[in-house]
């Protein structure tokens, strides 16, 4: 199974920095590598040839797959290649000294090191074994249930909504054992669709963060009455990494107020808490598995 690795190459010199997430990249270098530029911020000396092409800005779909660094523990980083999922690479510095390491099948998620006259270490955090996701189906999730005789909880701004559709799921995925590969995947869709950063892509953290915006955002209550049910409801995309399914929502929830004596528009659904069946019995018989999830077929 994927999972995720912190490894370090170089010497001890240099003042630290932390880059984080890599959204472009360039390197500057000759017999060592005197620079790398991390999103338009240069880390290392002033000296040094560029690399060719000078940088590269990664796609929404691309990440950086493949590494190879040859290094000192006691000097520098002398070598440096970069490769993209596209087929996109840079390579500066001297590939014979010192000791070589190559790092493959990856999803590189950040970088950090130390530099100062040249790079003089390089910390990578990438998932080792990554298997990138693939579309499954499209469908419509349940994401989340209200009881008669109790007040069904939304949003008033759209935005917060649409991170209250991402916590629900982050709580769920977040309960069970998913694959490095599969959260680092979910993890980008969360950040795209939130526009939030998170400071890892562990399904835990990304559900504390949202939660704590969605603290102070203001709220609007539906009373749901005796015999009726309120539903959220989102479109989203299953996702396959491997052998797991996972998914993820792809536009702002609807919350639904539905009579528990109909409850058609209900059907040819999943329901990712997988219990709305025992609220709602007239789901029973269409119940099955599918793709991990309850889903409500007709």
């Amino acid at each position: 199974m994927s999972q995720q690795i912190t490894n370090s190459y170089g010497g001890n010199g240099g003042n630290a920095f932390s880059a984080g997430t890599v959204n472009s990249i360039g390197l500057f270098g000759c017999q060592d590598v005197d620079a790398i530029v991390i999103n338009n911020t240069r880390f290392g000396g002033g000296g040094g040839d560029p690399s060719s092409p000078g940088s590269i800005t990664l796609a929404d779909n691309e990440y950086i797959n493949y590494v190879k660094i040859a290094y000192d523990n006691n000097e520098y980083v002398y070598y440096l290649k970069i490769s993209t999922n596209l087929n996109h690479s840079l390579e500066i510095g001297n590939s014979s000294k010192g000791t070589t390491t190559e790092l493959t099948n990856i999803r590189l998620l950040s970088i950090d090191g130390k530099a100062d006259r040249y790079l003089d270490k390089i910390t990578l955090t990438y998932i080792d074994g990554y298997q990138p996701s693939s579309f499954t189906a499209d469908s419509i999730f349940i994401l989340d249930w209200t009881p008669q005789n109790s007040k069904m909880i939304q949003y008033q701004a759209a935005e917060m909504n649409t991170l209250n559709s991402y916590e629900k799921v982050s709580s769920t995925m977040n309960m069970q054992e998913y694959s490095a590969s599969a959260e680092v995947d979910y993890g980008v869709k969360a950040s795209a669709s939130t526009k939030l950063t998170f400071q890892n892509t562990n399904t835990e953290t990304i559900k504390s963060e949202i939660q704590n915006k969605l603290t102070t955002a203001l709220t609007v209550e539906t009373n749901i009455l005796p015999n009726q049910i309120g539903v959220m409801l989102v479109t989203a995309k299953i996702m396959q990494s491997g052998s797991e399914y996972w998914m993820y929502p792809t536009n702002e929830p609807q919350y639904t107020v539905l009579s528990m004596d109909n409850v058609q528009s209900l059907q040819n659904t999943y329901d990712l808490t997988g219990v709305l069946f025992e609220q709602v019995p007239a789901l029973a018989g269409g119940r099955t598995a599918k793709y991990g999830y309850t889903y409500y077929g007709s």
